[in-house]
């Protein structure tokens, strides 16, 4: 069977099994946008107003910060291909699909530093899929949180 048939297969199944739907409107609690785009992850924090795609978002690269505890709740999107997700060390596998949404959480994961790794499933290594993940006290996590600087959707 080709890569592409299995890809394909495995898309399949994940439409059986069910994706949320796309539509984001106010969140509560610790909800992070995780988008694959061009060949990196990019992660997403809703500002004060607790909707996604505003001016007061925040978003960072490459390197993402969580709040010890959980429960975090990551939405899984891509813009452009399909990706791979994992923090093997938390047991967290995800798929990001263009125009589709999956949900994963993360409950009570220890503090720590973690490997993530990406795929974008065409054979080829892309250094920016690949980063870490730190989770930490509360307090260090609001501080780096407000370090980053507002990005409205497109920036």
């Amino acid at each position: 069977m080709s890569r592409w048939a299995i890809i394909l297969c495995l898309l399949h199944l994940l439409l059986a099994l069910g994706c949320a739907d796309a539509g984001e409107g106010r969140v509560s609690g610790d909800v992070i946008r995780v988008e694959g785009r061009e060949f990196q992850w990019s992660f997403r924090f809703p500002g004060d107003d607790r909707r996604f795609d505003t001016a007061d978002d925040r978003v960072a690269v490459r390197e993402l910060h969580l709040p010890a505890g959980g429960p975090i709740e990551l939405r899984f999107v891509s813009s452009d291909y399909v990706y791979t997700f994992a923090l093997p060390e938390l047991a967290l596998e995800q798929i990001a699909v263009p125009e589709m949404l999956f949900v994963a959480t993360l409950n009570a994961a220890p503090a720590g530093r973690f490997v993530q790794i990406g795929d974008r499933m065409c054979g080829y290594d892309h250094e920016g899929l690949n980063g870490e993940v730190v989770i930490e006290a509360r307090e260090r996590f609001e501080r780096w949180l407000e370090s980053l600087p507002s990005q409205p959707i497109g920036g």
